[in-house]
């Protein structure tokens, strides 16, 4: 279970490219945070729309492999594909402006409402640790199919790394300099991993 806030009253300015929050978004902003009602995932696809970009934010219940309870922010860039693409645009040139404001530990991009499930939210709520057990898994389930992507934000010094093998799709971001050395060895192990399976 987790609780959530959509993005309804948010107000998308057209000629600037960026949302600006009214006060009274800003209000139920600080409200959300110390909300303590539950709501399904069910329950938040029922809310949003086919043709509209959302930004959700979500407060969720995550137990690790090491016995840690978190209760995690998690912000949810809902971009569906019969969205008109400008106002696609517009919500996406948003997006590090919403981060930002929300102040939101995990980041994660659907592009049907159907793919927001609890096991896709789950899979995204990991330590690094824990990431490249759930990597390390994708790739021996399927290692034809399995594939990562790597990016990196100069404006906001942020690093990302997504994997998938068509079935599951993991990813892992992080500001953090001394992750960029983990990085590396994981792209070291996963690229001599698929070059050997191509000998």
């Amino acid at each position: 279970m987790a609780k959530s806030m959509n993005s309804s009253s948010v107000v998308v300015e057209s000629s600037l490219g960026i949302c600006t929050p009214t006060e009274a978004v800003l209000n139920q902003l600080k409200e959300f945070r110390m909300r303590k009602n539950n709501c399904s995932i069910e329950n938040i696809n029922e809310a949003l729309l086919e043709d509209e970009p959302r930004f959700v934010l979500l407060c969720r219940r995550t137990q690790h492999s090491d016995g840690r309870v978190s209760f995690p922010f998690v912000l949810i860039f809902v971009s569906p594909s019969g969205c008109i693409p400008e106002v696609q645009m517009l919500y996406a040139g948003s997006v590090r402006f919403v981060r930002e404001l929300v102040k939101a530990n995990n980041f994660i991009v659907i592009r049907e409402i159907d793919e927001l499930t609890d096991d896709l939210i789950d899979t995204n709520l990991h330590t690094w640790e824990e990431f490249v057990k759930v990597i390390e898994k994708l790739y021996e389930e399927d290692p034809d199919k399995f594939r990562f992507i790597t990016k990196y934000s100069h404006q906001c010094t942020r690093l990302e790394f997504k994997a998938t093998n068509d079935r599951v799709c993991a990813q892992y971001s992080t500001d953090a300099f001394q992750d960029l050395k983990r990085f590396e060895k994981l792209l070291g192990t996963l690229m001599r991993n698929m070059a050997s399976r191509e000998k």
